[in-house]
């Protein structure tokens, strides 16, 4: 999960609740000393041309406190049946880009504290920050560096790019992980294994996944491995990339007793097959053994 750490403003005095729009505050808070933390509005809407404001307020709580408050940013997927993995539900490493808030040291206080109860900050994004729904976190810090995690600010940013991400990051089959190279997957799987209904269990950075057209729902929906399959990675811009997922069984285990012949009494390692009878007898010379008899030890 990709953060943006970013800062608040303070503004020279109280601002007046008549900048709300006409709504009601919305709480998003509490801080140790009692005070509530409200916001003007949420579920803005921001584009690259069109930044909003955003008023916090201090209400109640002890008097001569003040306060700092940051921002971090996140952006969400939007929910989407068919990721199972809650890895999913944050795209790592994509949507943060061009999210501001400003300016910084957004500072607040109550009364006695020589310091405003309310601060304005404007939330901004720029040209190339990905459309979507967005979470902007404050951390209110107290003087005695008390910190205390506000409930999000939400944003919606209708930008004209979407992510090309489109990466498998992890792939198992019916439990047994698989070892991703590139773009090769590459599962064994126990000896015995039917391998004409697997179903595979992923985690990406693409919006869906499909098999020849069909698509996948992580962690239910079954494919046929007896040849190589291919997974294409849909990412929300529209490009796609295909992985290729081999499978192999692996072989069956080998016994091994160290046998006495028949002839010479001599001791040596033989393969025990299924019917108990021996194979593959070879002495510390090389020779074959034509009839082994008596186990000495089986491994």
């Amino acid at each position: 999960m990709c953060f943006i750490f970013l800062t608040g403003c303070s503004s020279g005095g109280t601002t007046n609740n008549s900048s709300n729009n006409g709504g009601s505050l919305i709480k998003i808070g509490t801080l140790p000393n009692g005070s509530g933390v409200y916001i003007s509005a949420n579920n803005l809407s921001v584009t690259a041309t069109s930044p909003q404001k955003e008023a916090i307020y201090l209400v109640g709580g002890s008097d001569n406190q003040s306060f700092s408050i940051d921002f971090s940013s996140v952006k969400l997927l939007a929910v989407n049946p068919l990721r199972k993995s809650t890895e999913n539900m944050l795209k790592a490493g994509v949507g943060t880009n061009g999210v501001s808030v400003s300016p910084n040291s957004c500072l607040i206080g109550t009364p006695g504290s020589g310091i405003a109860n309310s601060c304005e900050v404007e939330i901004s994004v720029s040209p190339t920050t990905y459309g979507g729904t967005y979470k902007i976190i404050p951390m209110v810090t107290s003087k005695s560096m008390e910190e205390t995690t506000l409930n999000p600010i939400t944003i919606l940013v209708n930008g004209p790019i979407a992510p090309s991400t489109k990466e498998i990051t992890s792939f198992s089959l019916n439990g047994i992980e698989g070892v991703i190279t590139g773009t090769n997957i590459a599962v064994t799987m126990p000896y015995g294994t039917g391998v004409s209904s697997l179903v595979a269990a992923y985690i990406t950075t693409g919006n869906t996944v499909t098999v020849n057209g069909v698509t996948q729902v992580d962690g239910q929906t079954a494919n046929n491995f007896s040849n190589p399959v291919t997974y294409t990675v849909h990412a929300e811009d529209g490009s796609t990339r295909d992985y290729t997922v081999k499978v192999t069984v692996a072989p069956a285990a080998k016994f091994y007793a160290y046998v006495t012949n028949s002839n010479s009494n001599a001791v040596t390692k033989c393969i025990v097959n299924s019917d108990g009878s021996f194979s593959n007898c070879v002495n510390s010379g090389g020779t074959g053994f034509s009839s082994p008899s008596g186990i000495v030890l089986a491994i």
